[in-house]
């Protein structure tokens, strides 16, 4: 039964529910595991089992977490003690107002402030994102300069901050809890690695403090707390149980300017800290508003820590405590914002979408922005928008990225095999259910948001074809725990391609492509041939996930799996952001091309979350409501959907492609660049694909290419990061197109920082580099650095970030996500065999379990930072053996079993770190797991 190649975060997998109440654990220390055994201790009847959990080198925690486990714990709330953070950086922590969130050591007086102290340069960005609900609870960001005064300021009401850094210098982070509680993650890449962020720190402060600009209703009256209704006749001064929008400002403490009524008006808060506290707390008698009450307490609070801070904190306080009484049309803080552009299906790259920065290093791989450009200079733009079925688990049909690209879909779901189809319908919105808050749902909706997520709207995130149009069919269904049915695939795969099917209906227009992440290992059924016929006879180019099941980094290749092992269908692998064979991804001679599908164990582009592919998702809010997002996932499932997009791209530019010219230009090599072996090799196939060389053959093929802009020379990646282990990387320099500029010269911004030719044209400079970086010729902490390529016409810098740790060591970085429990789960019956609690040494969690022999069991690893009794929550530090993937491998503890290694990441907050695999099942299952009760 095939399954998802491709990846959640909170990745569902075996028909496991796993809401499990563990027995006690005990409590870690120095590093070195404790833990309860379930059988005796003695014997040949007991067998061990030991490993590693990796994590990536950007890794911290908050050092005061609501987690009483955590190791060398210390309080971070002020300036005086603020934590010292290195970039890049992806840290867990969480945050409280006094009484809110999980029983746990900061629930009664609140950590309502977590500060933190960083160097930053231009351009690097603060970004956080965190779990909870925000209509329930808020969490805002300031960053201060060292006087400290604000100079940056986010507080919007969704669950999402940042702020860029203007200038380079030493700034305090705050992550502020306005009201409630969350677990948050907060990440700093290196500079430009995400500079679409809007906010950016200014010398003369993020916003005028003491302001808000308000437009009050048109009734210009406000009823008085003991009158339900406003009376609007007569004078408001005069009318019973009403006031004036005026005495009710005095009321507030605020000051307003005389204006028009129905005009915006200037308000103006009170000078003192006390004079600001009597004012909100007379506005939260006025509202319902769950946070009104605690803004009001908070108030004089940043008094002790900052005056700069306390008047930015209060002015975005009396802002939401204003829009809350449900007197105005708006409360907005006084500052400059950007004025939003029109949307169009073709432009240069980058857009302006704000996720793109996190896109940039796959997208560039294929060398996207090189096609758009190709197609921007077009005389006339065709009016045909290709179509793309995505076969799979459906979409969020109310995403603002995909509503509008959506055109058609059915579900195809057989419930009961005496009844087929019993849950098919015209809706091909996904129904996955609320598991942990804020863990990214939705396989489907994240690939179809790489395939064409609407582009250049200034929101979210950018499609490879944003001119094309999804068709989503929903195979998968979360009443049906062990996967999709062959014969719903197929069906789907015959609707998409406007042929018979069990349904007795028929797409308006049939699809130029279908995507299918998704399958399983066996060989090609025949059902599978007969049907990926009939599909490519109608026109339709079939594009396949080869599968995540390999180990190639340990010597374990893994056959293509099923169905992209059938004849006729492009079957995709994955590379890393090295352009090198994905760990996971499986192989052999059915392969035909391979594109990014990213490496969680990496973090090599500046990003610190990992190389991963970010793209659209679902997130649910603890209260279980759905809300659009982003999340990173990584597998064959996100390479695939890369390849349909370029497809898409060239059936633009050519409606008359077919799938017989697709494979005949793929074998010929024009659509690809050689990465592996001399031609075909049955790792990449013939090769990574590239949208330029795809674009320019398909136009030239329907003998209107227009002028076709000169190519230029880009480095792939666009940027390094060393950490504090590596010392050699490569760096490629490609032409995007037939260009006659060269590369003139290379030089570095440190004598630390050198290069070598690897395979390199003497003649224009085009080719692999391997770059190097020498230590000791560094000082300690984080350096930023650059090579700057000089060509006839440009100049290009790649930024290169490398840390050097005291005393010139280049072990494992610091790295640490806080206290993690470690279990080994019975696959058959579900009950805990074993389990120990550790904390991270060197970077790294040693761990040891024991077990009974015969048994087979899950190996799962997950942190509870908020100490709400579940590990995996949103924002979590989280594992699964051997892969986080939609099933975790059995191991059978016939013997004593070391190197059982596997990597932990934070579980998805929306846009925030995820990490997820191609699996096998993808049924009701989360790696979330309920602990003792305490």
């Amino acid at each position: 039964m095939p399954t998802y190649f491709g990846l959640r975060p909170c990745a569902r997998a075996a028909a496991l529910t796993l809401t499990l109440i563990l027995s006690a654990c005990g409590g870690g220390g120095g590093g070195q595991p404790e833990a309860r055994t379930s059988d005796k201790d003695g014997g040949s009847d007991v067998v061990t089992m030991s490993g590693t959990l990796s994590l990536v080198e950007t890794a911290a925690v908050d050092s005061d977490t609501n987690d009483p486990n955590q190791a060398s714990r210390h309080n971070n709330d002020d300036f005086d003690v603020a934590q010292a953070l290195t970039t890049p950086v992806n840290l867990v922590g969480t945050v409280n107002e006094p009484g809110s969130g999980p029983d746990g050591p900061n629930k009664t007086a609140g950590d309502q402030y977590d500060v933190f102290v960083v160097d930053l340069q231009a351009n690097q960005t603060v970004e956080l994102q965190f779990a909870a609900d925000p209509g329930v609870n808020d969490l805002d960001l300031a960053i201060l300069d060292d006087s400290p005064k604000v100079v940056g300021l986010s507080a919007g009401t969704g669950n999402t901050e940042c702020v860029r850094i203007a200038k380079a210098g030493r700034y305090y982070i705050a992550v502020y809890a306005h009201g409630g509680a969350s677990i948050y993650n907060l990440r700093v890449g290196s500079p430009d690695s995400v500079s679409s962020c809007p906010n950016a720190t200014s010398a003369e402060g993020a916003i005028v403090a003491g302001q808000v600009i308000a437009q009050p209703l048109d009734s210009n009256v406000v009823a008085n707390r003991s009158s339900s209704v406003a009376s609007t006749s007569g004078s408001p001064k005069q009318a019973q149980g009403v006031k004036s929008m005026l005495e009710f400002h005095r009321e507030a403490g605020l000051s307003q300017l005389s204006v028009p009524r129905g005009a915006p008006n200037l308000l103006t808060l009170p000078d003192t800290a006390q004079a600001r506290l009597k004012g909100l707390s007379q506005l939260a008698s006025y509202t319902s508003f769950k946070r009104a009450s605690a803004l009001a307490q908070q108030a004089s609070r940043p008094a002790q820590r900052s005056e700069s801070l306390a008047q930015a904190l209060d002015t975005v306080s009396y802002a939401k405590a204003l829009m809350a009484t449900g007197q105005y049309k708006f409360v907005s803080l006084n500052h400059r914002v950007q004025l939003s552009q029109m949307v169009a299906d073709v432009g240069n790259f980058p857009p302006n979408d704000p996720i793109y920065p996190k896109q940039r290093w796959h997208y560039e791989q294929i060398n996207l922005p090189a096609a758009m450009d190709r197609l921007v200079n077009l005389p006339t733009q065709p009016t045909r928008r290709p179509l793309v079925a995505v076969i799979d688990s459906g979409i969020m049909v109310d995403h603002p990225d995909l509503a509008p690209q959506i055109e058609g879909g059915r579900t195809f779901v057989s419930l009961n095999t005496r009844n087929a189809g019993e849950a098919d319908s015209s809706n091909p919105d996904d129904l996955d259910l609320p598991t942990a808050a804020g863990d990214p749902h939705f396989h489907g909706s994240h690939v179809a948001g790489t395939i064409a997520a609407r582009t250049f709207d200034g929101y979210g995130a950018a499609g490879i074809a944003p001119m094309a149009r999804l068709m989503p069919l929903r195979v998968f269904d979360q009443r049906r725990p062990t996967g999709a049915d062959d014969y719903d695939i197929l069906n789907a795969m015959l609707y998409a391609a406007g042929l018979p099917n069990r349904s007795k209906l028929f797409p308006p227009r049939k699809a130029d492509v279908i995507n299918m992440s998704l399958g399983s290992s066996q060989a090609c059924p025949p059902s599978y041939v007969d049907i990926i016929q009939q599909v490519r006879q109608a026109g339709v180019i079939v594009v396949v996930a080869a599968g995540n099941d390999a180990r190639n980094n340990d010597g374990v290749a893994v056959p293509v799996a099923a169905p992209a092992n059938c004849p006729g269908v492009v079957a995709v692998g994955a590379l890393d952001a090295q352009a090198r064979q994905a760990n996971y991804s499986q192989s052999g001679p059915e392969l035909r091309v391979a594109a990014p599908g990213g490496d969680m164990s990496r973090s090599t582009t500046g990003e610190p979350q990992g190389d991963m592919v970010d793209s659209t998702v679902a997130i649910f809010s603890p209260e279980g409501k759905r809300q659009p997002g982003f999340a990173y996932m990584q597998g064959t499932s996100m390479a695939t959907p890369h390849v349909a997009g370029v497809v898409a791209l060239m059936k633009y530019a050519y409606p008359g492609l077919t799938p017989e010219l697709f494979d005949a230009w793929l074998s010929a090599g024009k659509l690809t660049d050689d990465i592996g072996g001399p031609g075909f090799d049955s790792a990449t196939g013939y090769g990574l694909i590239n949208a330029r060389k795809a674009v320019d053959v398909a136009l030239a093929e329907a003998q209107n290419p227009g002028p076709a802009p000169q190519g230029r020379i880009v480095a792939t990646p666009f940027a390094l990061d060393f950490g504090a282990q590596r010392t050699s990387m490569s760096l490629a320099l490609n032409a995007t197109a037939k260009t006659s500029d060269v590369v003139k010269q290379i030089t570095s911004s440190s004598p630390a920082l050198t290069f070598t030719r690897t395979s390199v044209d003497v003649q224009t400079g085009l080719g692999s580099y391997t770059i190097n970086v020498d230590r000791t010729r560094l000082p300690t902490g984080t350096a930023f650095l650059s090579l700057n390529i000089q060509t006839n016409s440009d100049t290009l810098t790649v930024q290169v970030t490398v840390v050097k740790q005291a005393g010139g060591s280049t072990g494992a970085r610091s790295a640490d996500y806080g206290a993690v429990y470690v279990l080994a789960i019975d696959s058959i019956t579900e009950e805990v065999i074993d389990e120990v609690l550790v904390t991270a040494q060197g970077g790294r969690y040693n761990w040891q379990l024991k077990g009974p022999r015969g048994k087979k069991a899950y190996l799962l690893a997950g942190g509870d930072l908020d100490w709400n009794g579940f590990i995996c929550d949103a924002g979590e530090p989280c594992g699964v053996y051997p892969l986080m993937s939609n099933a975790p491998t059995e191991v059978t503890l016939d013997s004593n079993l070391s190197n059982l290694n596997f990597s932990l990441a934070p579980m998805g907050t929306g846009g925030a770190t995820q990490a997820a695999l191609a699996g096998t099942k993808p049924a009701a299952w989360t790696p979330r797991l309920r602990l003792p009760a305490r």
